[in-house]
């Protein structure tokens, strides 16, 4: 008995005497956060056990400061003790509190949410739960407007609001500094409006196009917004305004097209002639030739630039009558001038079009002799003999003419897209060290150019001819590095592994594996948790944070948002619906210059048909997918303008005789499961015709069996990626390219 009581004692005495980092643990265990708080900031203060007190400090500030004080603290320490024991042990207790949360987020069960109000758990996670409460039960507002949390009094508030525009006013004035602001702004504005109150309304519009930076993704959707109120409002010199601000700061705002439309359509009577000089620049920069052409009529041309750019408009719109007239009176009244000569070149283009080739081709060594000392009249009329070169498939002299264009004028608009036709003519006929000097010597001029990728992944490959491997070696992973929409780089990369590890070059015969559907994991407060301990910013923005806690505001205000992570979880979502094609063309070009869109550019749609047609056809399931991408972007019910129908394009003969083989009495080609299953077929039965070949099935695919059976003859015995270099149709050999660059993506992005 007395050795029993010695030893209490000696125990008592052992707890009374523990160290204070021991005590610390002790009492954040026992949920004492305050007085372990205290202790460890005397121990930091000391300058003892820093290394562990500070781990300890974030946890005990996470109950008493609240998680954001938490992550700062843990943002401190990530880079130097993010393998320490102490700390590894804190951010896994924090991580089961924020992954205790997200489970009551997806259950959204009433009795666990009051469950948990009643257990100890910081009090900023305890109000986004009686904020999910109150959204179930659609009660406790009051209280929750008033709360400390500032995301949760804003919810709170706006749920109040309804359609009180006087509240919503309140909002705005009240949080200044809300990423939210945009919804109320949204709201109020379309509220506003519906009430008849129409000045009000622009000026409310107008104070939030003042507050967005100049070139925001938010602000193409405001200028326009308040274009078309100030249309129907006839305040027609603010609507011009409007749209004029619009398409100039967002040339490739997928709704520039029918911004113009609207103004050369309602407001025609009140556009002058710097009005249609400006529509005519911004239509043709959307490729819009004709409406170009035909709002640079208005403007009233007289001068030689003025004329010759009428002509060149006429001439891209397919119109030859105008685009003859404008260019002989460009001779008639400007003669000897630049645009005189520039105007002779479109004359022989004209005649090239009418394919009277000789006659062209006397008329441009005309110009070559009377306008040799301009350079770019020189360049464009050596241009046009090389297209007519083409025609008569005479390489040699039309890579003759394009070395002489280079040299006259390497800042013509064409000299890159000469130079490659020049150097691709080389490479063919084996003058490797040509075709090295030749890019080396240029490398200026296509340094920044949109062929640049080409031309260096072939001087790499011109290097390998020479077996010079560590000089290609070092171009391709200067490729390498290229978003994966880059044709090049993916091949880049691909000669990167076979030089490295030996094999062959697999353009078009990776293994398929199986696939993984969710390439953009579905982010809650647990991955934030960890995402801003190690330095993200946007884990915790008010904005994600309505993601996590399934506010649908969260929709509206994800896809003008400037990161692309909201972007791509809002795309997630619109494919979940089944908005594929307006998806895909929303972010097709974000993705072009960031991989971080990919997901949203190439979702895996339709993919339990695709996956069980392409195995029973022999073919990989991501080919099929990256066809499908290209030919249609997954709009079931696309037609085109020839009567291609559906995912794959079939078209209506094609269809019906694919049927029969099938024997397929009644089939729509609109429908997903049918057009995949007729179409996959169709280009099983492209690679039988091409001996297993899928570069020439996929060309086939396009271009139809005649063609491509001649390319075999010609080019069949080259390597993959130059026979797809080598296919003679411009149409053909982009597609070719496109199908296997997204087959390509679809293997990253999914594949196993």
């Amino acid at each position: 008995m007395r050795r029993i009581v010695v030893m209490l004692l000696l125990a008592g005495c052992l707890a009374a005497c523990k160290p204070p980092l021991r005590e610390a643990e002790t009492l954040i265990q026992q949920g004492d956060y305050r007085r372990a708080e205290q202790v460890l900031k005397d121990l930091i203060q000391q300058g003892a056990e820093a290394s562990e007190a500070l781990p300890l400090l974030a946890q005990a500030s996470f109950f008493t400061q609240g998680p954001e004080a938490a992550i700062s603290q843990l943002q401190d320490l990530h880079n130097q003790h993010q393998d320490e024991r102490v700390y590894r042990q804190v951010v896994v207790a924090l991580t089961q509190e924020f992954e205790a949360l997200d489970k009551l987020v997806q259950s959204g069960d009433s009795a666990q949410l009051e469950a948990y109000l009643q257990q100890k758990h910081p009090d900023a996670l305890k109000e986004r739960v009686r904020w999910l409460l109150a959204s179930k039960q659609n009660k406790g507002f009051v209280a929750l407007a008033k709360s400390d949390e500032g995301l949760i009094q804003q919810l709170a508030r706006w749920r109040q609001a309804g359609q009180d525009p006087n509240r919503l006013a309140s909002l705005l004035e009240d949080f200044r500094d809300s990423r939210l602001r945009p919804a109320w702004y949204q709201e109020l504005s379309a509220i506003l409006w519906q009430a008849d109150r129409q000045a009000e309304t622009l000026a409310l519009l107008s104070r939030w196009n003042k507050e967005l930076p100049e070139r925001h993704p938010r602000r193409a959707s405001v200028l326009l917004q308040e274009a078309e109120y100030a249309l129907k409002a006839g305040r027609l010199a603010e609507a011009l305004q409007g749209y004029k601000t619009y398409l100039r700061l967002f040339p490739k705002h997928p709704g520039g097209r029918e911004a113009i439309y609207t103004v050369r359509d309602k407001l025609r009577p009140y556009l002058r002639a710097a009005d249609h000089r400006f529509l005519a620049e911004q239509a043709y920069e959307r490729w819009m030739y004709q409406t170009a052409h035909a709002e640079f009529s208005q403007v009233g041309a007289t001068g030689a630039a003025d004329l010759y750019r009428l002509g060149s408009y006429a001439l891209e719109a397919k119109l030859p009558v105008p685009a003859r007239e404008t260019f002989e009176r460009i001779l008639k009244y400007h003669r000897g001038s630049r645009e005189a000569g520039l105007a002779s070149v479109g004359l022989a283009s004209l005649r090239r079009q009418a394919k009277a080739y000789d006659d062209a081709l006397a008329q441009l060594a005309n110009i070559r002799q009377a306008y040799g000392s301009q350079p770019e009249v020189l360049a464009a009329a050596l241009w046009e003999e090389g297209i007519i070169h083409d025609f008569r498939n005479r390489d040699d002299l039309r890579a003759a003419a394009y070395y002489r264009l280079i040299e006259a004028d390497p800042g013509f608009k064409e000299a890159m897209s000469a130079l490659w036709y020049a150097i691709w003519h080389d490479y063919r006929q084996g003058a490797y060290s040509k075709v090295i000097d030749t890019l080396t010597r240029h490398k200026r001029f296509y340094a920044k150019h949109e062929l640049r990728s080409r031309f260096v992944y072939w001087q790499a490959r011109a290097h390998e001819e020479l077996k010079a491997r560590d000089q290609a070696m070092a171009l391709y992973r200067e490729l390498s590095e290229l978003p994966l929409m880059d044709y090049y780089g993916h091949r880049a990369r691909e000669r990167l592994r076979l030089l490295s590890s030996g094999g062959e070059d697999r353009y078009a015969t990776a293994p398929y594996n199986g696939y993984t559907r969710e390439r953009v994991p579905n982010p809650g407060y647990a991955q934030a948790f960890s995402q801003a301990i190690a330095g993200d910013k946007e884990a915790f923005s008010e904005v994600m944070e309505l993601h996590y806690l399934k506010h649908p505001g969260f929709k509206r205000l994800a896809p003008e948002e400037e990161q692309a992570i909201y972007q791509v979880l809002h795309a997630q979502d619109q494919h979940a619906q089944g908005r594929h094609y307006e998806t895909i063309t929303h972010y097709r070009y974000a993705a072009e210059a960031d991989d971080a869109y990919l997901s949203a550019a190439y979702p895996l749609a339709f993919f339990e048909h695709v996956e069980k047609e392409a195995k029973a056809n022999g073919i990989n399931p991501f080919l099929v997918s990256g066809q499908i991408w290209q030919e249609s972007q997954y709009k079931p019910d696309i037609k085109s303008w020839v009567g291609a129908t559906g995912l794959m394009q079939i078209m209506p003969a094609t269809g019906a005789g694919i049927a029969q083989n099938l024997e397929i009495k009644s089939y729509d080609l609109t429908d997903p499961a049918t057009n995949i299953r007729m179409g996959t077929w169709y280009l099983k039965s492209r690679h039988e015709v091409f001996d297993g070949n899928p570069l020439l099935a996929v060309a086939s695919y396009n271009a139809g069996a005649g063609p491509v059976l001649r390319w075999k003859e010609q080019f069949g015995h080259l390597p993959y990626d130059a026979l797809a270099e080598s296919i003679p149709y411009p149409e053909t050999r982009g597609y070719v390219k496109r199908v296997f660059t997204s087959y390509w993506i679809y293997q990253s992005l999914y594949g196993k």
